[in-house]
């Protein structure tokens, strides 16, 4: 049976010759009436109360729509903590798009489950009061809102009652009733109560604002912002909820302009949408639906009017009616400022050009109002109030006895003159300051990003880890007293203060690591400096650093618990994902990986690293050539000079017979000072490919007579020279791993080389146990190992090593090999003959093994098998169709 894992990906440990054929897209459903009807009656099938559901104890129902139900249910493996359970029959697009969003203020996912036709979300329970009940109960006190105590009052007093009301919305689906948490007074809810209602409300605002942002950044436009979908948690924090109508503008959409949503809270080019179903929708139609929930809030008003009737005719009602009217805020509340007036007009604009251009400057408008400060996308409405601004944040500049002897009016006049430049400049100033400390920290970051992904993928490259991260540390100053009081530290905002003390242990434990790995004297007294430092913060190794060794021992099933409990704790750690998303790549868990590395692009889009594993998975698991080039031409735009990503995109050119562009590429490295030997070999492929003989047997003749300067150019020779010489190939082979001793694929190719083209089977199960002692968890070579002991009569070994196979993976390849294990056994155990041909026959069926079934040598016992010959027949029959 072929062993070989190898292909030409530039990437070490993720290459694989063979790939999954494409499957068709499942048949379309008759009719829409069949399919809403297929959807409602599956629910019928969900449990009641007191009832087991999927590992969950259902308490009762908390809401429904026409295709959903959120039920209250305790989850009973984790101490019975209470959870939310959102059950539809069509969740996995809302999942994929809240994979990419982990925010403080969006209602994040727990897990995910499929039970049938139904699938759920399990969310955490936080409390049970929206801004729609707010709106409500808070109306009879509309002439006695001055402070934010009212709303205190109604968090809290929802929070304590023993039964919540549950509830729907028939025009938007199905919505979220949190069951009431405990009633203290978080710090929270004690800010609220001493602000004014008026900054209660502008602070809610600045919180859902950032939230959208990180939506926004990340191409989700969420399209049904309205009261009933913002959870107030029992501490009072504003959370979005409810992104099933979300627009992903990074996915193609046959209709992006059909939509669903709340007509009330509709911007006018949505609501215009419905009508033309061509009117494009973008992140500012949020900004548009924030803003009349913020002016309803502050104004106890809605300002347009609720009409009855036809959807469509009041559609066109609601659209007419936003152009003609503008709404105003001062007239319902005196205490409204000019500036506040300014941010909600701006919100409401009904061209989306003259609205905030992004969630995240309305934030920051939001901000500088609640902290006194001149709106930075807004010119100042009133001198008057910019002047009290100042006031407000110098108030031993301007004392009761200095405004009383010249008069309050007059003073603030002057001042708003007087102190306008020297308030600019200030200004000026520190916005300058603190756009340097998020730049240091960015910059830390990327340098951390580097240091992990460097040390995961090379181990052996400790000195390049050290350099890096040391820089690092030393932006910071962090080996010097006093170095958290730096400026670039302070101007930080709290979360990203926390991080990077976090951040700063972390990297420490991982340099100490590499300079003990590295052994190299002269960083002996840097050693001892890492060590002063992690004893001065009291850091202790971290989930991640324990995942991050387990994993680059090959422990990936130990390793994967680790990380999990790490990302739930610290759901905005890049690093952190990117380390799950390549444990689950390791482990065939693609959906996972693959989500994995949508989180790091959402987290980090600018990382070009993530876009050309990620396009790797798509290539090789999941045979999507076309995202995977989408994603490399994304590094590459990124990053222009990175070599791995234009090797990987040749590669993949090459599958779409896209062989001048591939050539291309190939011609840009063959530039470089320094060529890696495997380009060469790579071109040959791609010219012979292309029909060119003689420039595919010139390349391959020029890469032979180099020397290999790097482990995986070794690789590639020794495949280049294992059809004419295999003692040479295997001599390349043991080369590459001289240089990197836990590079696999190098001992990959060496049991391959002895077991299929020496006939050394017992040499070549040697490497096989070198490999598996630090790598238990690689497949293919667990899968191989068992064919090369069902060949050498260790039938008992064999079958215990498939099975062990077939518990971890269900990926064709290992079906595959394990098919040919117990088909090898069978001609002494005929009673392993049926699983034999059951495995062919899955592997198959995932376009596996067409090339190899009529003459793989393993198979020669089922040949007499009558299902197998009806396979094998199959598969002749298609080979002739198709001129093979």
């Amino acid at each position: 049976m072929p062993s070989s894992e190898v292909a030409d990906w530039s990437v070490p440990e993720q290459r694989q010759t063979h790939k999954l054929e494409a499957q068709p897209p499942a048949p379309l459903i008759d009719s829409v009436s069949s399919e809403s009807s297929r959807r409602r009656h599956a629910l019928d099938d969900v449990p009641g109360p007191g009832e087991m559901f999927l590992g969950f104890r259902i308490v009762r129902e908390l809401g429904r729509g026409a295709y959903g139900r959120v039920l209250l249910a305790q989850q009973t493996e984790l101490s019975d903590r209470l959870v939310a359970l959102k059950v539809s029959t069509q969740l996995i697009g809302e999942v994929r798009k809240l994979a990419r969003l982990q925010h403080t203020h969006i209602v994040p996912v727990y897990s995910v489950h499929e039970w049938h036709n139904l699938q759920a979300l399990c969310m955490p329970y936080f409390g049970g009061t929206t801004l729609a009940h707010v709106l409500t109960e808070m109306r009879p006190q509309a002439e006695h809102l001055t402070t934010g105590k009212p709303l205190v009052s109604t968090i809290q007093g929802r929070s304590s009652s023993e039964t919540g009301s549950t509830w729907t919305e028939p025009s938007s689906g199905t919505h979220l009733q949190h069951e009431p948490g405990p009633s203290h007074a978080s710090e929270t809810l004690q800010k609220l109560e001493s602000m004014s209602y008026i900054d209660a409300i502008l602070w809610f605002g600045s919180q859902l604002a950032d939230g959208l942002a990180h939506a926004h950044e990340r191409g989700l436009v969420h399209r049904d912002i309205k009261p009933a979908n913002i959870l107030l948690t029992d501490d009072g924090v504003p959370m979005l909820l409810d992104f099933n109508l979300a627009d992903d503008s990074r996915e193609p959409s046959l209709d992006r302009a059909k939509i669903g949503g709340t007509l009330p809270y509709m911007s006018p080019e949505q609501l215009a949408a419905f009508q033309d179903n061509a009117t494009p929708i973008d992140g500012r139609s949020d900004i548009y639906s924030l803003g009349l929930i913020l002016y309803q809030l502050l104004t106890r008003n809605y300002p347009f009017t609720y009409e009855r009737g036809h959807r469509r005719e009041r559609v066109s009602i609601l659209l007419e009616e936003r152009k003609a009217k503008k709404p105003t805020l001062q007239e319902f509340h005196e205490g409204i400022s000019p500036a506040v007036e300014a941010i909600i007009q701006k919100c409401l604009k009904v061209d989306p050009n003259e609205r905030y251009a992004s969630a995240r400057d309305l934030k920051e408008d939001l901000d500088r109002q609640l902290a006194h400060l001149p709106l930075k996308h807004i010119r100042e409405p009133s001198q008057f109030e910019r002047a009290s601004k100042w006031c407000r944040r110098n108030p031993k500049l301007v004392s009761p006895a200095s405004l009383i002897a010249f008069g309050a009016a007059i003073m603030l006049g002057f001042a708003a003159v007087t102190v306008s430049m020297s308030l600019d400049a200030r200004a000026r100033e520190q916005d300058r300051q603190r756009a340097q400390a998020v730049s240091d920290f960015d910059a830390f970051l990327n340098d951390f990003d580097r240091v992990k992904h460097v040390s995961v993928a090379n181990a052996e490259q400790n000195a390049e880890v050290l350099r890096i991260g040391m820089a690092a540390l030393d932006r910071y100053g962090v080996f010097e007293p006093g170095w958290q009081d730096r400026p670039n530290v302070q101007l930080l905002p709290a979360q990203r203060r926390a991080h990077l003390n976090g951040h700063i242990g972390e990297l420490s434990f991982i340099l100490s690591r590499a300079t003990i790995v590295a052994k190299l004297p002269d960083h002996r007294e840097q050693l001892d400096r890492l060590a002063e430092l992690i004893r001065a913060d009291g850091a202790k190794p971290t989930d991640y650093i324990q995942a991050f060794d387990l994993a680059s021992k090959g422990e990936f099933r130990s390793a994967l618990p680790l990380i999990n409990g790490f990302v739930q704790r610290h759901p905005d750690d890049f690093g952190a994902w990117f380390l799950k998303a390549q444990i689950h790549q390791q482990l065939d868990q693609t959906e996972q990986a693959l989500a994995g590395y949508g989180t790091c692009i959402a987290l980090r889009p600018t990382f070009a690293r993530t876009y050309m594993d990620r396009a790797i998975l798509l290539y090789q698991q999941s045979n999507l050539p076309e995202q995977a080039k989408a994603d490399l031409d994304r590094a590459l735009e990124l990053e222009p000079d990175f070599l791995d990503a234009r090797l990987n995109r040749a590669i993949v050119l090459r599958s779409l017979r896209k062989y001048e562009l591939a050539l291309s590429d190939l011609d840009e490295l063959l530039k470089l000072e320094m060529v890696p030997t495997r380009v060469w070999f790579l071109r040959s492929h791609v010219r012979d490919a292309a029909g060119d003989k003689e420039g595919a047997k010139a390349d391959r003749a020029e890469g032979l007579k180099r020397e290999p300067t790097d482990p995986v150019s070794w690789l590639a020779r020794g495949m280049a020279r294992a059809a004419d010489d295999p003692n040479a190939a295997l001599a390349d082979f043991e080369k590459a791993e001289s240089i990197s001793p836990r590079y696999a694929d190098a001992l990959v190719n060496q049991a391959w080389i002895l077991g299929e083209k020496l006939h050394r089977p017992h040499d070549a199960l040697k490497v096989t146990e070198r490999l598996l002692v630090w790598r238990p968890d690689h497949r293919n070579m667990r899968a191989g190992r068992a064919v090369l002991l069902a060949r050498v009569g260790r039938s008992a070994e064999a079958i215990a090593e498939a099975r062990k196979c077939l518990d971890a993976t269900t990926h064709a390849s290992i079906l595959y090999k394990i098919g040919c294990v117990f088909a090898l056994v069978s001609d002494k155990e005929p009673k392993y003959r049926p699983e034999a041909v059951q495995l062919i026959a899955k592997a198959l069926l995932c376009g596996y093994g067409y090339e190899q079934i009529l003459r793989d040598p393993d198979l020669d016992p089922l040949r007499n098998d009558q299902m197998f010959l009806h396979i094998a027949n199959g598969v002749k029959m298609m080979r002739a169709v198709n001129g093979r």
